[in-house]
């Protein structure tokens, strides 16, 4: 098993805990003469091994994503950056309120820079995605 396989491994599972929990919340409580449609002991067994399956996995794809642990953890905060950028303000020049005051903007970045930047940690972001989907797909966990 490669990473991706792996990964996709991982994402079924939590799948499969997510529906227990939906189901372990919701079948407990039943009518008097209603049947139960769950057991929820029976669920809640069920939820315990996949959580241990889950975690083994995940330590198993911890353990091989070490070689580029650096461009994952990179990324992360490059996606963060640009969040930030995204949400960075970015008005200048000269405005008028509804009450007629009038305000100055001065910017360090201005609208078309934070675009560029944007444009930029975005295609850095793309590139370390092709270099971690190469290694996910050639290491074997």
């Amino acid at each position: 098993m490669n990473i991706n396989q792996a990964l996709k491994e991982k994402n079924k599972i939590a799948g499969k805990i997510a529906t227990l929990k939906t189901r372990i919340s919701s079948s407990n409580v039943r009518l008097q003469g209603n049947n139960m449609n769950y057991n929820v002991k029976e669920l809640i067994a069920e939820y315990n091994d996949q959580v241990e399956n889950l975690i083994v996995i995940k330590e198993k794809i911890s353990r091989a994503t070490q070689g580029i642990i650096h461009k994952i953890l990179l990324m992360g905060e490059l996606k963060g950056l640009i969040s930030l950028l995204k949400s960075m303000d970015v008005r200048s020049g000269k405005q008028v309120s509804y009450s007629d005051v009038e305000t100055v903007y001065l910017t360090q970045i201005n609208e078309v820079q934070r675009d560029k930047m944007v444009e930029d940690y975005e295609e850095r972001i793309f590139l370390l995605q092709d270099d971690i989907d190469m290694y996910n797909a050639s290491t074997k966990i």
